[in-house]
């Protein structure tokens, strides 16, 4: 049979120095080197999984124009938002952390991509970061209601996009939302919003009479299960 190897019977095959004595505190000072093995060897699984998931953090290039750059990106967003008032959206959040620099907006309840599609198109925001820009757009419910947020992070013309960049922009993502989740007070939305915010979305895109009656219906079950 395979033995399974664990920190404890490292420290049980030790010997008596190992192990602590009555007067000993509850844990060891120091580990056997067994026991460090195993957690160093353990750390690295993990560390290995996590880049695995998450990405390698992407440095910013040396030859980006000027409104790409961290110092210069939230003052050059905020003059296109204040150029374009058309697109109806306020900036809440920018991270430049790493390349490429991501900014989220603020915008009317029920815009959905639409906002941020008008912001990308205005010519001053193409006349300062181009045309390849990645967008999305979501919401989270808080105490006032649902509230709506889009985001678009803008490319030198022509720059690439791997595997890599994937991650990163999945994982910061994430980090905008919570910040804004945080920020706002907001939530997760529960089934029943969630089916809502469906129904809405259909109808204002004239999604088909089959669909809407088909949320509707697992609206009503929802709602009479108490959900």
């Amino acid at each position: 049979p395979v033995e399974r190897r664990t920190c404890a019977n490292c420290a049980s095959r030790a010997g008596p120095s190992a192990r602590p004595a009555k007067a000993s505190p509850p844990f060891p000072t120091t580990l056997p080197d067994c026991c460090r093995q195993e957690l160093a060897l353990t750390r690295a699984v993990l560390d290995a999984q996590e880049l695995a998931r998450t990405g390698t953090p992407v440095p910013f290039p040396e030859d980006l124009p000027d409104a790409l750059r961290p110092d210069r990106f939230e003052a050059e967003m905020q003059a296109v938002v204040d150029a374009c008032p058309d697109a109806e959206v306020e900036i809440a959040r920018v991270d430049c952390t790493e390349f490429p620099c991501m900014a989220w907006f603020a915008q009317p309840t029920g815009d959905y991509n639409h906002a941020v599609e008008r912001l990308r198109s205005c010519d001053a925001f193409i006349d300062r970061f181009g045309t390849q820009s990645g967008q999305s757009n979501s919401s989270l419910m808080t105490d006032d209601g649902p509230r709506e947020f889009s985001s678009a992070t803008p490319r030198p013309t022509g720059a690439r996009f791997d595997e890599n960049d994937g991650k990163r922009s999945q994982v910061r993502h994430e980090e905008g939302v919570a910040a804004l989740m945080d920020a706002w007070g907001g939530r997760d939305f529960t089934e029943l919003e969630k089916l809502d915010q469906q129904i809405s979305f259909w109808r204002e895109v004239d999604g088909g009479e089959e669909r809407l009656e088909d949320l509707e219906t697992q609206r009503a079950k929802l709602a009479a299960r108490g959900e």
